[in-house]
């Protein structure tokens, strides 16, 4: 019994660490793409830069 909780909570705490991680992924690609594009030259600074 105290083996499934423990596996349930490490389950648990895997999906969410997991999640964070993902979010934070999406939060600075979309971050980084947004000053790319706020940049004088805008787009073809894509060029320029080491993305």
């Amino acid at each position: 019994m105290v083996s499934q909780l423990t596996g349930t909570w490490l389950q648990g705490a895997t999906a969410t660490w997991l999640a964070a991680a993902a979010t934070e992924r999406a939060e600075l690609s979309r971050r980084r793409r947004t000053e790319v594009f706020q940049r004088p030259g805008g787009f073809l600074d894509l060029a320029s830069n080491d993305y």
